[in-house]
């Protein structure tokens, strides 16, 4: 299992934080629109209490 630390340098540290979930929005729609990565998404960060654009993971099929 990662360690919390591992975990906050992946998801937070190593990205830019946004103030609000619109700045996050209109920084990923811009993104998309010019990378044609569909994939990004916003999340609030647990760790930072900011915002952050990241990949969306892929939905696990049930079985």
């Amino acid at each position: 299992m990662p360690s919390r630390r591992r975990i906050r340098a992946k998801s937070c540290e190593s990205k830019r934080r946004y103030a609000t979930s619109s700045e996050a929005e209109a920084t990923a729609k811009h993104r998309r629109q010019e990378s044609g990565h569909m994939d990004l998404d916003i999340y609030p960060c647990r760790f930072c209490s900011g915002w952050h654009i990241g990949h969306t993971e892929p939905k696990k099929k049930s079985l």
